[in-house]
């Protein structure tokens, strides 16, 4: 997963989710996958930031049913 599929999925702009990003490599020194200038998140990535975005006050966007 990309950080701009992320960001749509919550909805929320990129700088957000660079700025998440960069707190959390600062505060628990994690690196995430870089490939090249891009981030690709692994599954257990994914689910770091989602939990992070989540205790933000962020929600998951549910799809139009």
């Amino acid at each position: 997963m990309t950080v701009s599929e992320l960001a749509r999925k919550y909805r929320v702009r990129l700088t957000v989710l660079y700025r998440l990003i960069y707190d959390l490599e600062f505060t628990t020194g994690n690196f995430f996958t870089r490939r090249g200038r891009k981030i690709t998140f692994t599954p257990n990535e994914v689910e770091i930031v989602e939990k992070e975005l989540q205790k933000r006050g962020y929600m998951e966007v549910m799809a139009n049913v």
